[in-house]
């Protein structure tokens, strides 16, 4: 079989509005790209070469959030525009921000993919360098258990836990492709529980938080402007998050990925173990 061409979006798309956490009033935009490039993101205005390179080597792992740091460049909460790149198919692009951090928008990644999938897909010269899971492999961490096996496609697996009654257990399974992508998990909106709003003050998180784009859960109560896009909203966020994750790999991914408890720490730690001593097969 031939293999499949790269892709980069066909027109510059942008966004403009409040950061999550650092809350700061900013533009994000997705530029296309040359072949073989990958995901880059780069300062408003910057010099190519200070480009930070969407990699587990430059990612830095933190709870609550997927921050790169290349030099002086940083990036913070970038993981709900990686994920509608990489949800959405497209293999080289370049991401550019006004700001250290993008905008929040909706909460969820939706707008993001919508305006990547209006902008349109454009085929290019070099054939696409898949990644295969050769072989499986299992990453420990506390509670959380990821795995990576063999598969002849995306397939993710994601499991959540909360003793929260509005979420409890919720599994999802999805064979992602990106037409599943765009209507299964770019709407479903970030959430946080009540309880761990001092600690995001203490530290200073969330000053662009508020209920138009965040889910807040209280036992059995969740505040939000809008009723909740889905049943099972928070899985399909965490799934959400994890592709945004995965697109650290800076390639599309054959295989199955299986996370119970997930979190972007865990997930940066899994990849940078997994390439170190698993080397992918392409």
């Amino acid at each position: 079989m031939d293999a499949q061409p790269q892709t980069t979006i066909a027109a510059p798309v942008s966004w403009e509005g409040y950061g999550l956490h650092r809350g700061r009033h900013g533009v994000a935009s997705v530029l296309p790209a040359e072949e073989n490039v990958g995901y880059r993101i780069r300062k408003s205005g910057g010099d190519p070469k200070d480009d930070i390179k969407v990699s587990p080597l430059y990612a830095e792992p933190s709870p609550l959030q997927t921050q790169l740091r290349r030099g002086g460049q940083r990036a913070y909460t970038v993981e709900h525009l990686l994920s509608a790149c990489y949800g959405l198919g497209l293999d080289n692009v370049v991401i550019e921000l006004s700001e250290e951090e993008p905008p929040i928008l909706d909460g969820s990644a939706f707008l993001f993919a919508r305006d990547i999938h209006a902008a349109g897909v454009r085929e290019q010269g070099a054939p696409r360098r898949v990644l295969e899971v050769a072989e499986p492999f299992t990453h420990s961490e506390g509670a959380t258990e990821m795995r990576f096996l063999p598969s002849s496609a995306l397939e993710i697996v994601v499991e959540i836990d909360f003793e929260a009654l509005a979420i409890g257990y919720q599994r999802l399974e999805i064979c992602l492709t990106p037409e599943r992508y765009l209507r299964e998990v770019a709407p479903a909106r970030t959430f946080l529980l009540r309880e761990d709003l001092p600690f995001m003050r203490r530290y200073g998180l969330g000053r662009g938080g508020n209920l138009k784009n965040a889910i807040i859960v209280d036992g059995a109560r969740v505040h939000s402007q809008e009723p909740l896009r889905f049943a099972d909203e928070f899985v399909r966020h965490k799934l959400l998050d994890l592709v945004g994750d995965l697109a650290l790999l800076g390639a599309p991914l054959r295989g199955r990925v299986e996370v119970n408890r997930p979190g972007h720490s865990v997930t940066i730690n899994a990849l940078r173990e997994w390439t170190t001593k698993h080397p992918l097969r392409h």
